[in-house]
């Protein structure tokens, strides 16, 4: 882990995003607690203009708001 956070592709952020922020995120749109982690995850990539990719299918899209696929 040292070696791949010392390359030029890794890229450290603030985790400062909550799932109390109504203004981020519709947790009314969460189905249960193993989509938590997804929604915070896809909420920091929103707020940091990143790229968000996985292969699990029931990533709860439409949880963070201006999200898109």
């Amino acid at each position: 882990m040292r070696a791949a956070t010392q390359t030029d592709h890794h890229l450290h952020i603030d985790g400062g995003a909550s799932l109390f922020d109504a203004q981020r995120f519709d947790t009314e749109r969460l189905l249960g607690h193993r989509q938590v982690s997804d929604a915070w995850l896809l909420g920091m990539k929103v707020s940091a203009w990143l790229r968000f990719v996985t292969f699990d299918a029931a990533v709860p899209m439409g949880v963070v708001r201006g999200d898109t696929a």
